[in-house]
């Protein structure tokens, strides 16, 4: 079974700019001079209105529409400034490594410097600092540590979002989005965990679908689909001619003798991430998060990354929401307990829940009152919000059940475990049911997941 996490993802348009440009100089205009450093000795840092407000150095995700480095500049004046005699450089005894020469920011305005294979240095993931120069002083820098999920930085740290040419607030991320502009072909729409649509041979497979967005045909047989970066060839798309505004969706069954639509891997319900090639260059990616529920799908509505409580694989999206609908919190944290205990749960819509392990669904019990807990015991819970659901939650209590070894607690209904349907009474392979698996360590617990109960040997 997979557990759940989540995370968004945006594409944009892309400013280019290839590194060391130089503007043409008219005769008799005095070139401004290079900085110079003496060793590796960090320059005094002389701030001014201008700085670097974001810097991105690993784009897994396709911000701006490609996968190359950037750098984002702002100016705080209430007037345009002139980037003749500035600099960007990654190294101190290199500072001249990428001239600003011709270019200018307008007044609280921001400009996105893009580090293509043509710019004088790339950022490194493992963490640097990136530093802004005038002349020969330092007017700004930002350092960032390991990167490991394509974030952006900014001098306070790891930003919430990606927001390249825009302020790094919620407002900046809204107005970026509305400013993204989608690649000719794109991913429209995912579901991770498929048991009702589009079925082949009485079997759901997760499915990814992709829309012709421009308004001539495509050929699909230059393109490729995958869950891995690295590996952009994955599946290859049949030699079939999409029309504008067309759909097409592919089986991610992990089972290419079923057919030319269906891709050679699965999609992880705990998370993945998409991408579309275009000869052999990422072109297109959608980061599908893991809280998207069974049978609902994530993908785009409009340009806007959104859930659908309803998929509509092969056809247009309906009308999508942006968040997921939150699990319901308790009021004490799982973990070992010498005396009873009462918990509270709470949540945005109706609550549902169990005390035996099972899966709850709409049909079991609807929380009303305070759950009085006297011995052992795993809530699993869930709500409901209009026609929208939040992922299933389990809280592990244990009332005076004291050990001073780590605890593993397994919740599963004791049915499903020794009755008629329990899978100690069944020897088939593939024979198993749902239960929850929690680890409690001096007192607390360290992690808790849904997971597959069968007979084995």
């Amino acid at each position: 079974m997979k557990r759940i996490v989540a995370w968004l993802l945006a594409l944009a348009t892309m400013l280019s700019l290839a590194g060391c440009m130089e503007a043409p100089q008219d005769e008799g205009t005095t070139q401004a001079p290079a900085p110079t450093t003496q060793g590796t000795t960090e320059p005094e840092l002389i701030s001014g209105d201008l700085l670097i407000s974001e810097v991105m150095p690993d784009n897994k995700f396709l911000a701006m529409g490609h996968e190359n480095d950037w750098v984002e500049l702002l100016n705080r004046e209430e007037m345009p400034i002139s980037l003749d005699g500035y600099y960007l450089t990654d190294d101190l005894e290199k500072p001249t490594q990428l001239s600003l020469e011709g270019l200018e920011i307008p007044a609280g305005g921001y400009l996105t410097v893009v580090l293509d294979e043509a710019a004088a240095f790339r950022l490194s993931a493992d963490g640097e600092t990136v530093y802004l120069f005038f002349h020969d002083q330092l007017v700004s820098q930002v350092t960032y540590g390991l990167t490991e999920n394509g974030e952006s930085y900014d001098a306070q740290g790891v930003c919430e979002k990606a927001t390249p040419g825009y302020a790094n607030t919620q407002e900046g991320y809204e107005a970026y989005l509305q400013s993204v502009q989608l690649p000719e072909l794109y991913i429209s729409e995912v579901l991770s965990s498929n048991s009702k649509y589009l079925p082949v041979r009485n079997e759901c497979y997760d499915l990814v679908e992709v829309k012709n967005n421009s308004g001539a045909p495509i050929n699909l047989g230059d393109y490729t689909l995958t869950d891995k970066r690295s590996e952009p060839g994955r599946y290859q798309f049949p030699d079939v001619t999409l029309q504008p505004g067309e759909y097409f969706v592919v089986y991610c069954s992990d089972d290419a003798s079923l057919g030319e639509a269906h891709a050679p891997f699965k999609i992880s319900a705990s998370g993945e991430n998409i991408y579309l090639a275009k000869n052999g260059r990422i072109v297109d990616a959608l980061v599908v998060p893991g809280n998207v529920q069974k049978n609902q799908s994530y993908g785009r509505d409009g340009n806007i990354p959104a859930y659908f409580a309803a998929p509509t694989p092969g056809a247009d999206n309906a009308a999508g929401y942006r968040m997921a609908v939150e699990a319901p919190q308790a009021s004490l944290m799982s973990g070992v307990y010498q005396d009873a205990v009462t918990v509270t749960l709470s949540a945005s819509g109706t609550i549902y829940y169990t005390l035996d392990g099972s899966r709850p669904t709409t049909q079991s019990r609807v929380y009303t009152d305070p759950i009085v807990i006297d011995g052992i015991a795993t809530i699993r819970t869930f709500c409901v919000e209009g026609e929208r659901s939040s992922p299933v939650t389990a809280y592990t209590y244990l009332v005076n059940a004291q050990h001073d070894l780590p605890i593993v607690n397994i919740a599963i209904p004791q049915d499903s475990l020794t009755g008629n349907r329990g899978v100690l009474n069944h020897i088939e392979d593939n024979y198993e049911h749902e239960g929850v698996l929690t680890l409690i360590e001096d007192g607390e617990e360290k992690f808790s997941v849904p997971f597959g109960f069968r007979l084995h040997g």
